[in-house]
């Protein structure tokens, strides 16, 4: 039972980043708080199960080659993502080769190594416990390489939006505005539908891409 809530839950986190990386969106900075979080719970569970079942040297190598294998297609998602200058912002949005690929891949080898596993009685990487920590290695590889490629780009990177919110309250405070989140939250919106606006009027909308 275990078992399948932890491949459910790990489905359900890679189809929400799946539709989010499809969206076109404003590139921001993002923390590797979640996949920081993802590698505590997957080292916790694995410490567990390696309580019932046996580190052993075969369950080391398939893990390690998991890990590799997580972190190759981390790397190629980061690297084929589209990252583009819209109204002189850098944007970015997946494309369903790069999300096919980098995620069908990264399945595919993930069921061939648990098979091996399950064949040659290496039950610890066999394990869907592993899974947590794997997503988490894949996730912290993609976002390291796009957050390299969107400095090389030159281009003006949005704030993370827990941090522009954080800086606006402050701001507010001072100012002896209202930092109520949804005050802020709803200003911060309204802004950037102004802002949008502009940019259209101006006619600034060309994309570069590179």
């Amino acid at each position: 039972m275990r078992g399948a809530i932890y491949v459910i839950g790990g489905l359900a986190i890679i189809v929400l980043f799946i539709v989010r990386q499809r969206r076109s969106e404003r590139f921001e900075q993002r923390s590797l708080l979640i996949p920081a979080a993802l590698a505590v719970y997957g080292i916790l569970l694995l410490d567990h199960t390696a309580h019932r079942d046996p580190f052993t040297t075969s369950s080391a190598l398939l893990l390690s080659l998991s890990a590799v294998a997580s972190i190759s297609f981390g790397v190629f998602r980061g690297r084929t993502v589209d990252l583009f200058i819209r109204d002189g912002e850098l944007w970015e949005r997946a494309t369903w080769a790069n999300l096919g690929i980098g995620w069908g891949g990264l399945l595919l080898v993930r069921l061939g190594l648990i098979a091996t596993a399950g064949a040659v009685g290496a039950a610890l990487a066999a394990s869907p416990t592993s899974i947590p920590l794997m997503l988490a290695i894949t996730l912290a590889a993609q976002m390291l390489v796009v957050g390299e490629r969107a400095k090389r780009s030159g281009a003006v990177i949005s704030p993370s939006r827990r941090g522009a919110q954080a800086g606006e309250a402050a701001g507010l405070t001072h100012r002896g505005m209202s930092s109520d989140p949804v005050a802020v939250r709803k200003r911060t919106a309204a802004n950037r539908g102004v802002h949008r606006a502009l940019s259209l009027d101006e006619k600034r909308t060309t994309i570069v891409e590179f």
